[in-house]
Protein backbone atom coordinates (compact mmCIF):
# COMPACT_ATOMS: atom_id res chain seq x y z
CA UNK A 1 0.00 0.00 0.00
CA UNK A 2 1.04 3.36 -0.67
CA UNK A 3 0.13 6.76 -0.09
CA UNK A 4 -0.32 7.69 -3.59
CA UNK A 5 -2.72 4.70 -3.99
CA UNK A 6 -4.56 5.98 -1.68
CA UNK A 7 -4.94 9.86 -2.94
CA UNK A 8 -1.91 11.26 -0.85
CA UNK A 9 -0.07 13.81 -3.79
CA UNK A 10 3.19 12.46 -5.18
CA UNK A 11 5.63 13.51 -2.35
CA UNK A 12 8.64 11.24 -3.55
CA UNK A 13 7.71 9.51 -0.76
CA UNK A 14 10.18 6.44 0.32
CA UNK A 15 9.27 3.31 2.42
CA UNK A 16 10.87 3.34 5.98
CA UNK A 17 11.85 -0.05 6.89
CA UNK A 18 11.88 0.42 11.03
CA UNK A 19 9.03 0.44 13.49
CA UNK A 20 6.80 -2.10 14.96
CA UNK A 21 2.89 -1.45 14.10
CA UNK A 22 2.62 -3.24 11.52
CA UNK A 23 1.57 -0.57 9.22
CA UNK A 24 3.37 0.67 5.82
CA UNK A 25 5.23 3.72 6.66
CA UNK A 26 6.81 6.09 4.09
CA UNK A 27 9.15 9.38 4.06
CA UNK A 28 8.47 12.43 2.15
CA UNK A 29 11.58 13.39 -0.24
CA UNK A 30 12.36 16.80 1.74
CA UNK A 31 11.92 14.98 4.70
CA UNK A 32 9.30 16.99 6.07
CA UNK A 33 6.70 14.33 6.15
CA UNK A 34 4.97 10.94 6.89
CA UNK A 35 2.28 8.64 5.42
CA UNK A 36 1.43 5.77 7.47
CA UNK A 37 -0.75 3.48 5.62
CA UNK A 38 -2.89 0.61 6.58
CA UNK A 39 -5.24 -1.59 4.92
CA UNK A 40 -8.82 -1.72 5.46
CA UNK A 41 -8.86 -3.89 8.59
CA UNK A 42 -6.36 -1.18 10.55
CA UNK A 43 -8.15 1.69 9.14
CA UNK A 44 -9.93 2.54 12.39
CA UNK A 45 -6.87 1.58 14.97
CA UNK A 46 -5.55 4.57 12.94
CA UNK A 47 -7.81 7.15 12.83
CA UNK A 48 -7.49 6.21 16.85
CA UNK A 49 -4.49 7.55 16.28
CA UNK A 50 -5.15 10.57 14.25
CA UNK A 51 -7.02 11.57 16.78
CA UNK A 52 -5.02 10.78 19.93
CA UNK A 53 -2.16 13.25 17.62
CA UNK A 54 -4.34 16.34 16.85
CA UNK A 55 -5.43 16.17 20.39
CA UNK A 56 -2.09 16.05 21.86
CA UNK A 57 -0.75 18.64 19.40
CA UNK A 58 -4.01 21.12 20.51
CA UNK A 59 -2.78 20.54 24.04
CA UNK A 60 0.55 22.07 23.36
CA UNK A 61 2.33 18.60 24.26
CA UNK A 62 5.16 17.77 21.51
CA UNK A 63 4.83 15.60 18.67
CA UNK A 64 4.09 15.26 14.77
CA UNK A 65 0.99 17.52 13.20
CA UNK A 66 -1.64 15.95 11.77
CA UNK A 67 -1.30 17.00 7.75
CA UNK A 68 -3.68 14.62 6.43
CA UNK A 69 -6.00 12.18 6.07
CA UNK A 70 -7.31 9.61 3.77
CA UNK A 71 -9.19 6.73 4.11
CA UNK A 72 -11.30 4.39 1.73
CA UNK A 73 -12.09 0.89 0.45
CA UNK A 74 -8.43 0.08 0.18
CA UNK A 75 -7.68 1.37 3.39
CA UNK A 76 -6.32 4.39 5.41
CA UNK A 77 -3.05 7.05 5.13
CA UNK A 78 -2.39 9.53 7.78
CA UNK A 79 0.21 12.19 6.82
CA UNK A 80 2.16 13.74 9.77
CA UNK A 81 4.97 16.37 10.31
CA UNK A 82 8.32 14.73 10.87
CA UNK A 83 9.38 15.71 14.15
CA UNK A 84 12.78 17.27 14.59
CA UNK A 85 15.89 16.21 15.89
CA UNK A 86 17.70 12.49 15.94
CA UNK A 87 16.33 9.18 17.76
CA UNK A 88 18.18 8.95 20.78
CA UNK A 89 19.66 5.95 20.50
CA UNK A 90 22.01 7.76 17.70
CA UNK A 91 23.00 10.41 20.13
CA UNK A 92 26.50 10.09 21.96
CA UNK A 93 26.11 10.27 25.89
CA UNK A 94 27.26 13.57 26.12
CA UNK A 95 24.49 15.21 23.37
CA UNK A 96 21.82 12.78 25.05
CA UNK A 97 22.21 14.09 28.61
CA UNK A 98 21.87 17.40 27.24
CA UNK A 99 18.31 16.44 25.39
CA UNK A 100 17.35 14.89 28.84
CA UNK A 101 16.29 17.80 29.80
CA UNK A 102 13.75 18.46 26.57
CA UNK A 103 12.67 15.47 27.13
CA UNK A 104 11.68 15.35 30.36
CA UNK A 105 9.87 18.41 29.48
CA UNK A 106 7.69 17.16 27.45
CA UNK A 107 6.63 14.02 29.37
CA UNK A 108 6.18 16.67 32.21
CA UNK A 109 3.88 18.68 29.83
CA UNK A 110 2.08 15.03 28.72
CA UNK A 111 1.41 14.66 31.95
CA UNK A 112 0.82 17.83 33.43
CA UNK A 113 -2.52 17.38 31.01
CA UNK A 114 -5.64 17.33 32.89
CA UNK A 115 -7.40 13.62 32.69
CA UNK A 116 -10.46 14.69 32.71
CA UNK A 117 -10.25 16.69 29.76
CA UNK A 118 -9.01 13.86 27.97
CA UNK A 119 -11.07 11.84 25.32
CA UNK A 120 -9.08 8.83 25.35
CA UNK A 121 -9.22 6.11 27.90
CA UNK A 122 -6.17 3.40 27.68
CA UNK A 123 -6.38 1.67 30.55
CA UNK A 124 -3.72 -1.54 31.33
CA UNK A 125 -6.29 -4.33 31.13
CA UNK A 126 -6.60 -3.12 27.28
CA UNK A 127 -2.93 -4.41 26.88
CA UNK A 128 -3.35 -7.61 28.56
CA UNK A 129 -2.33 -6.14 32.28
CA UNK A 130 -4.66 -7.08 34.92
CA UNK A 131 -5.17 -5.09 38.22
CA UNK A 132 -4.62 -1.90 38.59
CA UNK A 133 -5.42 0.60 35.69
CA UNK A 134 -4.05 3.97 34.78
CA UNK A 135 -5.91 6.88 36.58
CA UNK A 136 -9.33 8.37 34.81
CA UNK A 137 -8.77 4.68 32.28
Amino acid sequence: MSPVLLGVDDGGWSPVTGGESGATVFRSADATRYAKCVSAAGAAELEAERDRCAWLSDQGVPGPRVLDWRSGDAGACLVTSAVSGVPAGQLPAADLRVAWERIADAVRLLHETSVSRCPFRWGLARHGHHGARCRGA
